[in-house]
């Protein structure tokens, strides 16, 4: 089950009197089968709320870092609703396309501003005028 009231690494993070920075990965990630990362349903709209938690969060404790915090939400959310656009997604999940083209039309400036390479102006288009679900299945 996922505890919606958590954003353990910058809770933790903002706990910490220090951090120290290495230079060498110690950590992997392992997508389990069946997880929110790996696979696409309902749930990947989590992914919204928690970005708006975030972005709270960071604003509060770190304002400094809030062009870091609104790229890497920008990210998360342009990743989703890239998801939630394809094909048999839009068709499966209806509601998370449409909370998807709500959360694109509230984040159009920072994923403008941090997902601006050509492709990804090119998706954007596709994704706005509904064509990039006939392309992806």
């Amino acid at each position: 089950m996922i505890n919606e009231d958590v954003l353990w690494t910058a809770e933790v993070l903002a706990a910490s009197s220090s951090v120290a920075f290495l230079g060498e990965p110690l950590y992997h990630y392992i997508a389990r089968e069946g997880s929110v990362t790996g696979t696409f349903d309902s749930r990947v709209a989590i992914v919204f709320d928690n970005c708006r938690r975030l972005k709270h969060f960071v604003l509060e404790l770190f304002p400094e870092l809030e062009k870091d915090c609104a790229a890497y939400c920008a990210r998360a959310c342009w990743s989703v609703i890239l998801s939630a656009s394809r094909g048999e997604n839009k068709k499966r999940y209806p509601n998370v396309y449409a909370r998807a083209m709500v959360e694109l039309a509230e984040r159009e400036k920072d994923i403008s501003r941090f997902c601006a390479s050509p492709k990804d102006l090119v998706l954007r288009i596709l994704v706005r005028m509904r064509l990039y679900g006939l392309l992806r299945k």
